[in-house]
């Protein structure tokens, strides 16, 4: 089974997502229905995916690539309509069948302010037509490279600015972290008893 960790859009925009591992499994030689079986079906199987198999009565959820070697995404269908063509989507960004999506009202800069109490306050503007959203995945890509450059133009010196702040809650991050069970350690991997 083939995966991926920690990829940021514009790293999958620029070196591709599971496409990748299998071209260069492929080109160190394994055989090519062996590795599509370990980037596609092993994994719906083994996590119960609710995609279709290429099988009577599957729901056509598939891609196309360009060939057998370079394996670069030109087209990709979910439940047999394309949702994606050569690096743009083709959908309607309010059709259903995607997955993991969700919208918000937007948020107003007055919403954002913070009321200053004394003491030193750091507060890091972005430029206003710096947005992340969008429909179109290179776009996408390119607005997430934009402000992690500009993120690091005013002095942050984390390797991938806009991430850390996602995965600092995990609670396998290392350190003790107030969980809904209560204090976990994740050098350990347990959960503290404070009354032993």
């Amino acid at each position: 089974m083939f995966c991926t960790d920690d990829l940021h859009s514009g790293d999958i925009h620029k070196n591709g997502h599971v496409n990748s591992l299998v071209k260069r499994a492929v080109a160190a030689g394994y055989d090519l229905f062996d590795v599509l079986r370990a980037a596609s079906y092993n994994s719906i199987k083994h996590y119960s995916l609710d995609l279709g198999l290429w099988q009577t009565g599957g729901k056509a959820d598939f891609f196309v690539v360009d060939n057998l070697e370079q394996f670069h995404v030109e087209q990709v269908f979910r439940k047999g309509r394309c949702i994606f063509e050569r690096g743009k989507a083709c959908f309607d960004v309010n059709n259903k069948i995607l997955l993991d999506n969700f919208s918000r009202s937007p948020i107003t800069i007055d919403a954002l302010k913070v009321k200053h109490k004394g003491g030193l306050l750091r507060i890091i503007a972005a430029p206003s037509d710096c947005r992340m959203m969008s429909n179109q995945p290179a776009e996408a890509a390119e607005k997430y490279m934009e402000l992690k450059s500009f993120i690091a133009g005013v002095g942050a010196s984390f390797q991938s600015p806009l991430m850390t702040p996602g995965f600092m809650p995990l609670l396998v991050i290392s350190g003790i972290k107030l969980s809904d069970k209560g204090l976990f350690d994740g050098k350990s991997f347990k959960l503290i008893d404070l009354f032993e």
